[in-house]
């Protein structure tokens, strides 16, 4: 790595350290956060990073606002997480909140810049390609399928243990397809190896001054100085999230062979 990354590196860390603390002391909420988080770490690296975007957007879309909509919307009907106070009071059929969705897309939008500017070098085409297009068409297609069916049949949509069957049929299947090509695990394992202290920080930080919580049916619920973290959370969320996007990003999105 250069040391004009090494430099980048040192700077989101401070950056999300910083965060951490201006949201303890000030108690602010979810979409104060997304912005110390997500976005003010993504603008910097959009800076510093002298190339195209575009994949970065239309990924994020599609994961963001397609994929991770309706693992929450199935996560708010089976009581996987429960959201602190919304500023945008509007919920999409009352169930998943705006203030969420922008924050699964600046979640996303903050892995895939990262993998950009620190893990794949290559110049790819901007333009999209033919699996980016069948995942947004599949996008559409699930969230269609999950609204149709909570209308008709909602009692189908809960089940026990809901934490853990959400995180294996929306994370096994890409790490199945995928993590069997030897090239792309020192990529992930890279990125895992930023994200994973850094989500562990605003896990506990969220917790803490209460952006979220957890009162559900979980396998192992920890309970550190007062604040509840499911084993999900941990193995899912703060482990494995850092390298299941790269995966998504790098074999639907990135044009580039490996």
């Amino acid at each position: 790595m250069s040391k004009r990354k090494i430099v980048d590196i040192y700077v989101i860390c401070i950056i999300t350290l910083l965060g951490a603390s201006l949201s303890i002391f000030l108690k602010v909420n979810l979409i104060a956060t997304t912005f110390l988080f997500f976005i003010f770490p993504s603008i910097y690296l959009a800076v510093r990073e002298k190339k195209s975007f575009y994949k970065v957007f239309v990924a994020s879309l599609s994961s963001g606002l397609l994929y991770l909509f309706c693992f929450d919307f199935l996560s708010q009907i089976n009581n996987v997480v429960t959201w602190g106070p919304s500023v945008l009071e509007y919920k999409i059929l009352d169930i998943v909140s705006i203030d969420t969705m922008l924050w699964t897309y600046f979640y996303m939008f903050y892995l895939f810049i990262f993998y950009e500017h620190f893990i794949d070098s290559s110049k790819s085409k901007s333009s999209l390609s033919f699996s980016a297009k069948m995942s947004f068409v599949i996008g559409i297609l699930l969230v269609i399928l999950l609204t149709t069916t909570h209308d008709l049949y909602p009692q189908i949509l809960l089940f026990p243990k809901a934490y853990l069957v959400l995180s294996f049929i929306f994370s096994c299947p890409v790490i199945l397809f995928y993590f069997n090509k030897f090239k792309i695990i020192k990529k992930v394992f890279y990125s895992m190896l930023y994200f994973t202290p850094m989500f562990l920080v605003y896990e506990f930080t969220a917790l803490y001054i209460g952006n979220w919580s957890f009162n559900g049916d979980y396998i192992y619920i920890f309970n550190i100085l007062g604040l509840y973290l499911p084993i999900e959370e941990l193995v899912f969320w703060i482990i494995l999230s850092g390298a299941i996007p790269a995966l998504y990003f790098e074999y639907i999105f990135d044009n580039s062979k490996n």
